[in-house]
């Protein structure tokens, strides 16, 4: 019992810390954020948990390939965004949810090692952050106070995610629990609930700048499939949120300086 109401508790705090951001600060903010690594790790923590280290070290290095799943699930919501159905946002999506699923049974046929199960992710940002490159930042200019509606809606949705994921990995295996690990937990709801209170321009804000905090999920789930054997899930987790934090300081501090390199020319 004490692990359901930590799954659930976790993954409401995840999504309401993002929504925070994207509504206080900026969808862009929001989007960055969303590559952080909260639903993957309350996955893969709780799949250590119950399933053992082998079992989690396994699922991680398939967790990695899973990012292009997460990035092509981004594609999909803005492909539905661009087409004349409707409601967009169901269309959207459906779309996105049939993107991550049929590029995690692709993802699943080959065999990976290390190597190429951190190469193909890496490869696969730029690519992503190259096409949604024409999609333009916007702002939310007035928050909408949030309803206990609202937060019921966000908070159902990414806690039925963490459960289900983390509830079948022992009947589904390492690596259909590492493919599905990489599910963007916290963004989907974030990214429909934005899109249903702001409207398109923010969800796309969102795509836009998804794949740039991604290079943290991959950090995060590298330093589990190094460290979880060794230290442990509670210190193999502290230790790979230090090294997805330092990357994310270091890619905003790059952002910042490009920034003001751009306002002095």
């Amino acid at each position: 019992m004490e692990l359901f109401i930590a799954k659930i508790a976790s993954s409401v705090l995840a999504v309401l810390a993002l929504s925070f951001i994207a509504e206080r600060v900026s969808p862009r903010a929001g989007g960055i954020m969303a590559g952080y690594p909260l639903g993957t790790a309350i996955a893969l923590f709780f799949i250590g948990l119950e399933n053992g280290l082998e079992f989690a070290t396994d699922a991680a290095l398939y967790t990695l390939p899973g990012f292009v799943a997460a990035m092509m699930l981004a594609a999909g919501y803005f492909v539905g965004l661009k087409t004349a159905l409707k409601p967009r946002v169901l269309i959207s999506t459906i779309v996105a949810m049939g993107a991550f699923g049929i590029t995690s049974f692709l993802l699943k046929l080959p065999s990976y090692n290390i190597y190429i199960a951190v190469f193909i992710p890496m490869i696969a940002i730029p690519v992503f952050t190259f096409a949604f490159r024409r999609i333009e930042n916007t702002r939310v200019g007035r928050p909408v106070k949030t309803t206990a509606t609202i937060l019921l809606i966000r908070a159902t949705a990414a806690a039925a995610m963490v459960l289900i994921i983390t509830g079948v990995a022992s009947a589904i295996g390492p690596v259909w629990s590492g493919l599905l690990a990489a599910f963007p937990v916290s963004m989907v709801p974030f990214l429909i609930m934005m899109h249903l209170t702001y409207g398109e321009n923010q969800a796309l804000t969102i795509i836009k700048n998804y794949p740039a905090g991604l290079g943290a999920l991959v950090v995060y789930t590298l330093t589990v499939y190094l460290c979880y054997k060794s230290l442990g899930v509670a210190m193999g987790t502290l230790l790979s949120f230090a090294t997805a934090t330092v990357y994310l300081i270091m890619y905003a501090s790059i952002l910042k300086s490009k920034e003001v390199r751009a306002a002095n020319m």
